[in-house]
């Protein structure tokens, strides 16, 4: 019975998405609908700024996506059964008999997602010819795992920097897929669209027992986080309508931003609101 147990958690903590949808998503439909829309939709908004024609390779976006998952998801895993074993206030995520066997199928599923990660890449190599923008996308990929061993082992001030370059990564790997010529654009509005907010956000909670003054200037608490993101929104996207206007670039770096201010105008009308109404 504890074989068949261990067998189940080693398959489904290797499926890609699956371990994010149980510890992260909350396993609910609300939960997968704000990743949706959290990641989904600005991701696949850059993947299609970068393409540039129009033309929008589907298949390529769902296979970068699948392998930043594979790997990001293996920070979570790694994080959720060996790191929390070092700190002192860990948030648990897995009930007392699943994180016992998952700690005990780590390297398992390690090694299945490694492997599964390495066909991806694979592929994604095959179907890219090997162009600029396909090196560029496996290469900031492959970071994550490196860059989660670090921010699993260091916790400090060098835990913000080392999330904030994991948030970057993850939002801006597929975009890099069909780039043919490096563009700043690209990479600086993937910044701009959700890592910088996140961090500000972060900063603000006091994670990693960490404060920072600075913080009080942008949001002095940290339960009006919503109202701030809708006012980060408006202001962000005031900036590259503007510079649309003064023919800076195209119109799909204005409404990506526009896009994800309505989605947070709506979220602090339904959830927002109600926490300032009661602070």
């Amino acid at each position: 019975m504890k074989w068949s147990r261990k067998l189940s958690i080693i398959v489904r903590y290797s499926v890609p998405f699956v371990y994010a949808y149980k510890t992260r998503m909350g396993k609910s439909l609300s939960g997968l609908l704000k990743w949706l829309c959290d990641f989904l939709m600005p991701t696949f908004g850059l993947f299609f700024l970068a393409t540039g024609d129009g033309r929008v390779d589907v298949v390529g976006y769902a296979l970068m996506t699948t392998l930043v998952y594979t790997l990001y998801e293996w920070g979570y895993f790694w994080n959720d059964t060996v790191t929390v074993r070092k700190e002192t206030n860990p948030t648990l995520r897995l009930s007392a008999e699943t994180y016992t066997l998952a700690y005990q199928s780590r390297y398992v599923v390690t090694v299945v997602r490694l492997v599964f990660a390495m066909m991806l890449t694979w592929w994604i190599l095959y179907r890219s010819g090997g162009e600029f923008g396909g090196r560029i996308a496996l290469y900031a990929a492959w970071m994550l795992p490196l860059v989660y061993a670090f921010h699993n082992t260091f916790r400090g001030t060098w835990s913000h920097l080392s999330h904030l370059l994991l948030l970057f990564l993850r939002y801006v790997s597929a975009a890099f897929l069909p780039l043919l010529v490096w563009s700043w654009w690209i990479p600086l509005l993937a910044f701009l669209v959700y890592p910088l907010p996140n961090i500000m956000e972060m900063l603000t909670r006091g994670k990693f027992g960490l404060s920072y003054p600075i913080t009080r200037l942008y949001l002095p608490k940290y339960e009006n986080r919503y109202r701030f993101r809708v006012c980060y929104y408006v202001l962000l996207s005031l900036v590259l309508w503007f510079l649309y206007i003064i023919n800076r670039f195209s119109i799909g770096y204005c409404l990506l931003p526009t896009l994800l201010l309505v989605y947070q105008l709506f979220f602090y009308v339904i959830k927002g609101s109600d926490y300032e109404h009661r602070t």
